[in-house]
C-alpha cells in the first residue's frame, strides 16, 4: 500500500489507500517496526508536493484527532482493560501528530484545517476526560520541549 501511494498517488487517493495508511497509524497490532515504517512513509508522502495534493486534511486526519476531541458520553471512567486500550491508541495518535509536526509540511498540513491542531487546543476547554487532556498537553510539551508540571 505504501508503494502504491508513492508510485500512483492519484489512484491511491481514489481507492482510499491514503486514508487507510493514516488509519493504520492507530492500529495497535502494528506497533514497532511496521508502525515506524508507515509513519515515515506518510511523512515522505506529505513532503512531496506532487503527492500532497491528494491528501484531504479535514477528512483523513479526523480519525486521529477524534480520539482526543470526541466528547465522553458517560459519567463513569472506563474499566481498566478498556482504559489501557484507549491509552495505547492515544499514544499512537500522539506519536503520529508529533512526527507530522516535526516537518514544515506537517505543520502546514495539521494547521490547514480546523479539525487539526485547532481542535486539540479547543478540546482542552471541552468536557472531556482528564486522561485525554493530559495526552493533549503531552503533545504540546513534546513539540515545544517545554517542561510543565502535570501533577
Amino acid at each position: 500500500m505504501i508503494e502504491m501511494c508513492s508510485r500512483t498517488p492519484k489512484t491511491a487517493a481514489h481507492v482510499g489507500a491514503i486514508k487507510e495508511l493514516i488509519e493504520r497509524l492507530l492500529d495497535l497490532s502494528l506497533e514497532g517496526y511496521r508502525y515506524e515504517r508507515i509513519s515515515h512513509a506518510l511523512m515522505l508522502l506529505i513532503n512531496d508536493p506532487k503527492i500532497r495534493v491528494y491528501f484531504r486534511p479535514a477528512v483523513e486526519l479526523n480519525k486521529i484527532f477524534a480520539i482526543f476531541t470526541r466528547a465522553d458520553g458517560v459519567d463513569k471512567d472506563p474499566k481498566k482493560p478498556v482504559l489501557d486500550k484507549i491509552e495505547a491508541v492515544q499514544k499512537l495518535a500522539q506519536n503520529a501528530i508529533v512526527n507530522m509536526l516535526r516537518s514544515w509540511q506537517g505543520v502546514i498540513y495539521l494547521t490547514s484545517s480546523a479539525m487539526g491542531l485547532q481542535s486539540l487546543v479547543e478540546a482542552l476547554n471541552q468536557p472531556i476526560r482528564l486522561y485525554k487532556k493530559r495526552v493533549i498537553l503531552e503533545i504540546f510539551i513534546e513539540i515545544f520541549n517545554v517542561p510543565i508540571y502535570l501533577g
